[in-house]
């Protein structure tokens, strides 16, 4: 029986642990496009407030971790179910208590886990991340990407503060690094018929204000650089919708289903962590990072490993390529 018949014959139930069935959206939409049916228990975990524990989990089951620590976890110490996860405070109620037992007593045969540093990866762990839903894109030509209108875009909401020290910093570093900057969506189109050169976006959006993916993709994809900063977690949806352009996102301690590497196929910000995050000099190490890619004659060639490190994200690979090995390895 060939490796991909055996796939196609596992089918996954998604069972909540929450009493009342609760499961985040986002999370939802990803376990929704594994194959369904009732080989495998698949059980999504992020923080719920008033969670309250049901139990009823049987058979072999996998363990769905999407939980967020926090904008200012510093990373150097892990929260991984049935060992450490009650020593973070958004976790210590009795109701998740009672589940961290039950991840001792029947451990799950495999952990998919988004906030997954690198030296918890066991044989049975593994990171994960959000997906990339947007269409599959044709990358540019060399002279379609050199000629977009936005040199670097940064369109946040504040869930974290390094968001608001960056912000901060791309209008003061405009003044050293020569570069212009827009602060509205609506300014844009005005900035590009006016021909300014150097253009940066710095776009802060309220979650009262967001707007549609259509209209934020529209302006990602006029953009060379698309800046993606940690929220409440460190994977955020950014670091799988930003599927035509270079994503330049924070170093950080966590693993990955895929690699980032700096200069290979993203920008890899010496951004601190925790607290510490974004450097308050002068310098402004980020923008200058940021500044000095732009300049770079591989920068093109740098686009185009983003677009096919974006695309193995997609669900329709990310699935049979990356979970479903490893589950099948367990059963």
């Amino acid at each position: 029986m060939c490796r991909s018949t055996v796939l196609a014959m596992i089918g996954f139930r998604i069972q909540s642990p929450d009493a009342t069935g609760r499961i985040d959206p986002p999370v939802e939409r990803i376990l929704r496009e594994l194959p369904q049916g009732n080989d495998v228990t698949i059980v999504p975990v992020t923080r719920l407030e008033d969670f309250r524990f049901i139990g009823g989990i049987r058979g072999p089951w996998v363990l769905w971790d999407h939980s967020e620590f926090g904008w200012d976890w510093d990373q150097r110490t892990g929260y991984v179910w049935g060992e450490t996860r009650l020593n973070h405070p958004w976790f210590q109620s009795e109701e998740w208590r009672k589940f961290d037992q039950f991840v001792r007593d029947k451990p799950p045969i495999a952990t998919f886990q988004r906030e997954l540093l690198r030296d918890e990866v066991t044989d049975s762990r593994y990171p994960c991340e959000y997906l990339n839903f947007q269409p599959p894109v044709t990358p540019d030509t060399r002279e379609q990407f050199d000629a977009r209108p936005i040199d670097v875009c940064f369109q946040w909401g504040r869930s974290s503060e390094s968001r608001v020290r960056l912000h901060a910093n791309i209008f003061r570093q405009s003044s050293y690094q020569g570069y212009q900057v827009v602060s509205e969506v609506e300014h844009i189109a005005h900035e590009i018929r006016e021909g300014k050169r150097n253009l940066w976006a710095s776009i802060h959006t309220p979650h009262y204000a967001r707007r549609s993916m259509a209209e934020v993709q529209q302006m990602f994809t006029q953009s060379k650089i698309v800046v993606s900063m940690a929220g409440c977690g460190q994977k955020t949806f950014r670091n799988a919708e930003i599927p035509n352009s270079i994503t330049a996102f924070p170093k950080d301690n966590l693993s990955w289903a895929y690699g980032y590497q700096d200069g290979m196929n993203c920008i890899r910000l010496s951004t601190g962590l925790g607290p510490d995050s974004i450097t308050h000099d002068k310098e402004n190490i980020e923008v200058v990072e940021i500044s000095n890619a732009l300049k770079s004659a591989d920068l093109y060639k740098l686009y185009l490993r983003a677009v096919y490190s974006a695309d193995r994200m997609r669900p329709e690979r990310y699935i049979p390529d990356y979970v479903m090995p490893w589950v099948e390895k367990h059963l």
